[in-house]
């Protein structure tokens, strides 16, 4: 699998637009196929060409680089109030291997009362007992926690999954669950709800990417081919038919045609823009910008996404969390490149997670509400001081009154993170021109209920740092506030209201923009074989098909719907298909 600057051929049967997390393993699993010819088209650069990707603990320097769309929202008007001009900032993978390169690693598959909601609104073949096997193809399970499961556990699949050795924080986390009734479990077992070592991404080499566990072992089929550097900028249609594709490279425009199937795996951002782009779309949004519509759909319509409380810190007694100087040290650097272990392997921190229901959750709703992620660092020492007010977005002062002068400190954060938000925003073209970002509305907090689920989220990480497990590693708050809010009660509902629309982020899991459905549902984009509906040899395959986001970390999803839509095309072309 030589990367190519130019196609050796003007058509091929399978055209796959983004190499990230669903891409990769869609153009992986399709070349397995002799008689497949496959293209794969990726806008950013070769992951090769960026070493940093490999160590776990530099994801947060991935940021702001040339490797990230560095998307920002539009101005939110009940949310982001300590962010710059009220707006969030959304990192997404340019680069093979998409966004499973710049995020946290984390390999959480949601709740299975998740798929079964999808299968109950519509969507057939895509219910929980019908995903596991496609989680169970994709993994290599190498947790040493945890008891052989093939039941819900592959060993032999393509995406390594280990968890770290806990540190102090990570062990006292999960015995205060305990203290407080909550099961340790396997998140990504039989029952989700409970208290676990978070569940990662990386191998003896750091992190594994889906270029990585897929693309690499691609090379050599002389039926892939992949071309980095290549922005798609129109899906070529003749009447209601994909014929191909447009992209830009070095400036110079190409076209290339699909002898069968264009496929969109763009992400949740970039398949809404380019249907649209290409006259796919909602009929008043495109006729605005004078682009002919060929079908009328809700594309962009159903935007998603996980909102977390940030600056929930808390100092520790002992030399046990991820300090600057630790992982800036020469014995750290030379200890993960010898052995791929010690600070710099640790997934940018994230050591424990939770996920428990709310009071506020009803009965009928089985999945969790709230997530909890810990991290084992504070900002200050992982985001190296000062940079992170620019990573992140926030306002000077408020990183300051909340990150500031903690460095060289031992401690950690929690991260109550909102998994179900009532809230629905919406992805639009800023205009015309294909290299502009779009406009993205994910309107936080604009239900009271969101802000309440939040709220009982914060209160419940401090009922955790009031355990004798917490006390036994000395955990006590920082007692950071917002500016002006210093005489506050820390835990009065006037304070945390302002905590949760002042500092809630994007946990980067945006979802729903070309939403999966029946052909009854309105506001459905794709069918339940995720074809484009109305446009033959076309189909969306990433976390933009979700009809109703999942209950976690949304990569492993991501992965499970390039395998599974994968076999769908497979199985649609078998009688021509040679493995």
């Amino acid at each position: 699998m030589p990367l190519m600057s130019h196609p050796s051929e003007r058509a091929y049967d399978f055209i796959i637009v983004g190499a990230g997390s669903s891409g990769a393993v869609i153009a992986s699993r399709l070349s397995e196929v002799a008689n497949f010819t496959v293209m794969l088209l990726e806008a950013g650069d070769d992951d090769n060409n960026w070493p940093d990707i490999n160590i776990p603990m530099k994801a947060i320097s991935l940021r702001r680089t040339d490797i990230d769309w560095q998307y920002m929202t539009e101005p939110q008007e009940k949310a982001c109030h300590g962010m710059v001009d009220n707006t969030s900032y959304w990192p997404r993978g340019k680069v093979l291997g998409g966004s499973s390169a710049l995020n946290h690693m984390q390999y959480i598959r949601g709740s299975r009362h998740d798929y079964d909601g999808w299968h109950k609104l519509g969507c057939m073949g895509w219910s929980y007992k019908d995903v596991l096997p496609y989680f169970i193809k994709s993994e290599r399970n190498c947790q040493a926690n945890l008891k052989r499961d093939p039941e819900y556990h592959g060993y032999k699949g393509p995406i390594t999954v280990t968890v770290a050795e806990p540190s102090p924080i990570a062990t006292a986390f999960l015995k205060a669950g305990e203290e407080l009734g909550h099961a340790v479990v396997d998140p990504n077992g039989k029952n989700q709800l409970g208290f676990g070592f978070s569940p990662t991404n990386i191998d003896n080499k750091g992190r594994v990417t889906t270029a990585k566990a897929y693309l690499q072992t691609a090379i050599g089929r002389q039926n892939l081919t992949v071309i980095v550097r290549s922005h798609v900028t129109k899906i070529l249609l003749v009447g209601s038919n994909a014929k191909g594709v447009q992209y830009t490279r070095n400036g110079q425009a190409y076209e290339v045609y699909a002898k069968k199937e264009v496929i969109v795996s763009c992400g949740a951002i970039g398949s809404p823009q380019l249907l649209m782009l290409s006259g796919i779309g909602p009929n008043d949004s495109l006729q605005k910008l004078d682009i002919p519509v060929v079908m009328n759909l809700p594309v962009g319509r159903h935007l998603q996404d996980h909102l977390y409380v940030d600056a929930l810190t808390f100092y520790v007694d002992q030399p046990v969390s991820k300090t600057y100087v630790l992982v800036q040290s020469v014995e750290a650097q030379e200890e993960f490149r010898k052995y791929g272990t010690g600070p710099l392997s640790s997934a940018a921190g994230n050591e424990g997670v939770a996920f428990y229901r709310s009071h506020l959750q009803t009965e009928d709703k089985l999945y969790p509400d709230i997530q909890l992620h810990v991290l084992v660092a504070l900002r200050s020492n992982m985001d190296y001081q000062k940079k992170g007010s620019n990573i992140m977005n926030y306002k000077p002062e408020v990183w300051d009154a909340l990150h500031g002068n903690m460095q060289g400190r031992h401690g950690f954060l929690v991260h109550p993170v909102l998994l179900h938000p009532n809230c629905v925003g919406s992805i639009e073209l800023r205009d015309k021109n294909p290299f502009s970002n779009p406009k993205i509305d994910p309107r936080y907090l604009e239900s009271d209920e969101d802000v309440e689920v939040l709220k009982e989220g914060i209160r419940f990480c401090y009922q955790l740092i009031n355990t004798k497990a917490m006390k036994s590693i000395g955990a006590k708050p920082t007692h950071k506030k917002l500016p002006g809010c210093e005489e506050m009660d820390i835990l009065s509902d006037e304070y945390l209201e302002k905590w949760v629309r002042s500092v809630s982020l994007t946990l980067y899991h945006p979802t729903g923009t070309c939403k999966m459905g029946s052909q009854e549902d309105v506001m459905a984009v794709v069918d339940p074989f995720c074809r484009v509906k109305g446009i033959a040899g076309l189909r969306v395959a990433d976390c933009s098909i979700m009809p109703e986001i999942t209950s976690g970390n949304t990569n492993a999803p991501a992965i499970m719907i390039g395998e599974k839509v994968a076999d769908m095309i497979k199985a649609d072309y078998s009688s021509t298909s040679k493995l």
